[in-house]
């Protein structure tokens, strides 16, 4: 399989994120390890990168060498920044997510992974959503 990871689960990865009684990371480590299991590929987008970055303070270099490391397959999107969403944005996903999900589209990947599903259940004509622990 091909996954756009969302952001959000490899922030919860790096920051070790507990919320709400939910082990984010967790269910995080296991959605990796499952991945490197079953040798899928994610797909991973300079808007990821940005994303991440901002959150965790990791940087392109970190996250290849986490990922190298748990020896899981993955595919950097570049050059994402002319990416048109309008169509996403006109059904109500918000500008980054629309650009996530036009990016996945475009990758022709299986699905999007997101601990965020309310953020993209409009994509679910598109493209499967689904949590980490779902997959």
């Amino acid at each position: 399989m091909k996954l756009y990871v969302d952001s959000n689960v490899f922030i919860s990865l790096i920051r070790e994120e507990v919320f709400l009684n939910r082990t984010l990371f967790d269910e995080a480590l296991s959605f990796f390890e499952r991945v490197q299991e079953r040798k899928d590929t994610i797909v991973i987008s300079t808007l990821n990168l940005i994303e991440i970055k901002t959150k965790s303070y990791n940087t392109k270099k970190d996250l290849i060498e986490n990922l190298t490391k748990r020896k899981i397959n993955f595919k950097f999107i570049e050059n994402t920044q002319n990416i048109e969403s309008k169509r996403f944005e006109a059904i109500g996903i918000h500008r980054p997510d629309s650009i996530h999900v036009v990016l996945a589209i475009k990758e022709k990947c299986d699905c999007i992974i997101t601990f965020n599903i309310k953020d993209f259940i409009l994509a679910e004509n598109f493209i499967r959503v689904m949590q980490p622990n779902e997959y």
